[in-house]
């Protein structure tokens, strides 16, 4: 099965027509000891037909990541026409990519062909400082590798002070 898989900022947006090479690599990052730090790994199966397919994911600090899945909602207006500006992805009408359902590892992802997808992976908790590998597997029915890709996170010895800015 042809099978792209690319590491991605949180600040990405991984649309189902989008093509992932189009997309800046994301592989390494840092934050601080009590900080919540998000990536993304996106998936794109280009033959077979709804196929199943699990991530894996092997860390030392496996126990503080949490996975989710991206799923797409639709939008019927995003923004006001004619008064939009170029900030915007897309003023189309359309399907993004926005809520986060739990996604358990192990538990199968159905790939459709074409579609590009995303898992939102989100890391907290008291780590000690470091440089950890996370490696993200996706393995299908039989147990092939389909990707694997590995992001390197530095956790560095600091604490963000009490935040004053209170978001109710």
């Amino acid at each position: 099965m042809a099978f792209e898989m690319k590491l991605l900022s949180s600040l990405e947006k991984v649309f189902l027509a989008d093509n992932l090479s189009d997309k800046p690599a994301y592989r390494a990052g840092s934050m601080l000891r009590n900080e919540v730090f998000n990536f993304q790994v996106a998936y794109r199966p280009e033959e077979g037909w709804l196929d199943k397919a699990v991530l894996r994911l092997s860390s030392p600090i496996a126990s503080f990541v949490t996975l989710r899945r991206v799923e797409v909602v639709p939008s019927q207006m995003p923004a006001y026409p004619g008064l939009s500006d170029s900030g915007y992805i897309t003023t189309q009408p359309g399907l993004f990519p926005d809520l986060l359902l739990p996604y358990a590892q192990g538990q199968r992802l159905t790939l459709v062909p074409g579609q590009s997808r995303s898992l939102w992976l989100s890391v907290e908790g008291d780590i000690p400082p470091g440089t950890y590998p996370i490696t993200l597997s996706f393995v299908d029915r039989s147990g092939a590798t389909l990707a694997e890709d590995t992001f390197t996170l530095t956790v560095i010895d600091a604490l963000l002070p009490p935040q004053k800015l209170l978001c109710t």
